[in-house]
């Protein structure tokens, strides 16, 4: 079995994993002892510690998994259910 050099787990090093997001990526796909997916929500973690906020770049923000924690990285997430478009296509008319 291959290493992936990407992901470093939690028992290599004293810090926690953290995964780039994938995308529009909104729910946790870390794999379980059984090979399945989680499925988590993923919401941003306020209360990050410091050592791990210097870790990602500057414009991304951590988010954790409300199931198993597992910990991600990435651009904050605007409009990710686009309604905002649906509201352009019913313009009112003048």
């Amino acid at each position: 079995m291959a290493m992936d050099t990407q992901h470093v787990t939690s028992t290599e090093t004293d810090q926690p994993t953290i995964r780039p997001l994938k995308g529009y990526q909104t729910s946790c796909d870390a794999k379980n002892e059984k090979g399945k997916p989680c499925w988590g929500f993923l919401k941003i973690w306020y209360g990050a510690p410091d050592e791990l906020t210097r870790t990602i770049p500057r414009d991304h923000v951590i988010y954790r998994c409300q199931k198993c924690g597992q910990l991600y990285h990435g651009p904050p997430h605007r409009h990710v259910s686009r309604s905002w478009r649906k509201m352009e296509m019913i313009a009112p008319e003048r």
